[in-house]
């Protein structure tokens, strides 16, 4: 048995796929990089509010006076807000970044879908993303969609934190 090839119409895949495989890379880029910012700044911010206590124990051990004691802690506060703001940020950027490759992605399988249509391609073409299953495509992109969502999510949950619970606010006057 032998399968008529349709090069035209495997031009077009190819082209489509690429094209796919292309935006999946910046997608795995974007997500690489959200991971590793924010590993960071969850580290400086845990090592930053355990230091502020730190400093605010031994402050209260040497007898300083309170006002010494605002001024440090003040500091350190205003730098914890900071880490949060900048948390929540790169999240929402690579948020943004990564849907839209998504979407470009989403575009290109619906585009090769209706050519595929159109065309009637061979069933020897697999199909354009998750192996031709549409839920192993949908699965795929969960993680990466949700991960800053969650990152974000955090954030502004230690923002409230820092707000409400701890009490954390910055005084402009020294």
């Amino acid at each position: 048995m032998t399968l008529e090839r349709n090069e035209n119409l495997e031009a077009v895949y190819e082209i489509h796929r690429k094209y796919i495989e292309h935006e999946d890379e910046l997608v795995h880029q974007r997500t690489t990089s959200l991971i590793t910012i924010q590993s960071f700044l969850l580290a400086t911010f845990g090592f930053t509010f355990q230091k502020r206590y730190e400093v605010a124990a031994t402050i209260q051990i040497k007898g300083s006076q309170v006002p010494d004691m605002k001024v440090q802690t003040s500091e350190f506060n205003g730098f914890l807000l900071i880490l949060a703001c900048i948390g929540v940020a790169t999240a929402y950027i690579a948020y943004r970044s990564i849907k839209a490759a998504q979407e470009a992605i989403q575009q290109l399988a619906q585009s090769w879908e209706t050519t595929a249509l159109q065309e009637k391609a061979p069933s020897y073409l697999p199909g354009i993303t998750g192996g031709g299953h549409r839920n192993s495509s949908k699965s795929g992109v969960a993680m990466t969609t949700w991960t800053p969502v969650l990152l974000m999510g955090l954030w502004l949950l230690t923002l409230f934190v820092l707000f409400f619970i701890f009490d954390v606010r910055i005084s402009l006057k020294t």
